[in-house]
């Protein structure tokens, strides 16, 4: 590691904290991280092909696979700046889905799902 960053600069040194952080997780001295896809969180999902953000319904499995239900959901066709999008909660465009806005999201596409602490669009 360097002596600035602490980041492991070669293989032996990546796999020694691979191995602590493993040891300290398992002894629960990480913190727990929140569990996004409860009921109630609002989120933004970039899956493998677009990005969607809405308020969590449920989780529920279907023919052996786990499903994300999101209600007031949008397509978001294009978030501008992301670091912007994420910090004033606005989108370049955004397509919001007819009626109640439910959308299923398959958890194996999921890339990516953050914390929405921005008003639905």
């Amino acid at each position: 590691m360097t002596a600035t960053d602490k980041t492991p600069t070669n293989g032996r040194e990546a796999m020694k904290a691979k191995e602590k952080l493993e040891e300290q997780y398992f002894n629960g001295e990480l913190p727990k991280l929140p569990n996004l896809t409860a009921p109630g969180a609002k989120v933004l999902i970039w899956t493998m092909t677009m990005y969607v953000v809405g308020e969590v319904v449920a989780t529920s499995p279907e023919v052996g696979q786990e499903w994300i239900v999101i209600k007031g959901g949008s397509w978001v066709a294009a978030t501008g700046r992301f670091s912007d999008c994420l910090k004033e909660g606005k989108f370049s465009e955004s397509e919001k889905v007819p009626g109640h806005g439910l959308i299923q999201v398959l958890k194996e596409n999921v890339v990516l799902c953050l914390e929405w602490n921005h008003p639905l669009p």
